[in-house]
């Protein structure tokens, strides 16, 4: 069975090897199953390559060509290239990303360091990802959901490449003291009395379940003085 060098193949890639070559002619190109935008380069040495459409165009190849070992890594690198940026392209166009997030998702399908590196600067200039404007959509919808605080949406920012600061400051300016209390207040309210006071009982009852709930809250990443107005809200006026 002919290796395919052009695939993705992760033992092959994963460490930045490239394969083995030497000097090749194409036997013929021949449309790829189910990729219109593909097509398979077949050797005579009995590699298959799979390659977009417009790297043959691009590079003038058909049946017959010949091609030196130098050349054809080069054409290697190439489709490389072609293939992360198509890739990072397809998952832009699927939902947003952060450059951080294309990094990953490229790496985990096994593209070379150089491949993805090229893929995030023709990213860059096209200007399609725009991180903050990302921030602050993914933040105003995390911000709807109790149980979400603020400590713990600049976090999940920061995981998909937002830059710390730029993230708190992204939240905090949708973020009011006000929607946050409300948002502790519902989350606590859904946990069926777990963490609220109950008529009857004694100080150190509610003082043991006061610091359950101030806990809970920290924990789902409420700021502490949201928490300390809300515990004061719930257990003084009770």
């Amino acid at each position: 069975m002919p290796k395919s060098f052009g695939s993705n193949n992760w033992i092959l890639i994963r460490d930045g090897a490239q394969p083995e070559l030497c000097d090749a002619c194409i036997s013929r190109i021949g449309p790829a199953r189910g990729r219109s935008s593909t097509v398979r380069i077949y050797w005579d040495d009995g590699t298959v390559w799979r390659a977009p459409k417009s790297f043959v165009e691009k590079h003038e190849i058909g049946r017959g060509t010949e091609v030196s070992e130098e050349l054809r890594l080069l054409l290697w690198k190439d489709i490389q290239n072609a293939r992360a940026l198509t890739t990072a392209l397809s998952l832009v166009g699927m939902r947003d990303h952060t450059f951080a997030e294309l990094k990953r998702k490229l790496r985990l399908r096994s593209f070379r360091r150089e491949a993805v590196e090229f893929a995030l600067v023709e990213i860059g200039k096209l200007n399609i990802v725009n991180e903050p404007v990302i921030a602050e959509r993914v933040a105003s919808i995390r911000l709807k959901k109790p149980g979400k605080g603020v400590r713990i949406i600049i976090n999940e920012l920061t995981h998909k490449g937002i830059e710390r600061s730029t993230a708190a400051d992204i939240v905090r300016s949708i973020a009011d003291d006000e929607s946050q209390l409300s948002s502790a207040r519902k989350w606590l309210s859904k946990r069926g009395g777990k963490y609220l006071p109950a008529e009857g009982d004694g100080a150190k009852v509610r003082s043991e379940t006061r610091m359950k709930a101030a806990r809970a809250l920290y924990r789902h990443g409420y700021e502490t003085h949201i928490i300390s107005r809300l515990m004061d809200e719930i257990f003084e006026s009770s």
